[in-house]
């Protein structure tokens, strides 16, 4: 496990615009993750996931991560890596809430030297 800081700026919509509330907030949660990877050839498989919260330390209610990636091997040193990456945040403490949801993929190339 390891515990892992938090910081956010709490946006607002008004009347259709989006904003950002003055206030800032800080917080530390501990998280438990696990990572499992495989290959194959010049193929890696990587699936990663971590949670954590739990509401002690007046951290998170909950936060949540996964990956996703898949990697090729394009030479001894570089390797192309696609995948998905999930973040979940869902913190309220002292008139500050946070429940952010964010998903989507990811396009990248690795030098190794």
């Amino acid at each position: 496990g390891v515990a892992l800081p938090g910081r956010a700026h709490e946006p607002v919509e008004v009347a259709g615009r989006l904003g950002e509330v003055d206030s800032t907030e800080e917080w530390i949660d501990p998280i438990v993750g696990l990572h499992l990877d495989g290959t194959w050839n010049h193929w890696l498989a990587m699936l990663e996931a971590d949670v954590g919260g739990f509401g002690i330390f007046n951290g998170s209610d909950m936060t949540w991560e996964a990956t996703a990636t898949v990697t090729y091997a394009t030479s001894e040193t570089g390797q192309l890596a696609l995948g998905w990456r999930t973040l979940a945040v869902d913190y309220d403490h002292a008139n500050f809430e946070l429940n952010m949801d964010l998903s989507g993929p990811f396009l990248g190339y690795n030098f190794r030297f």
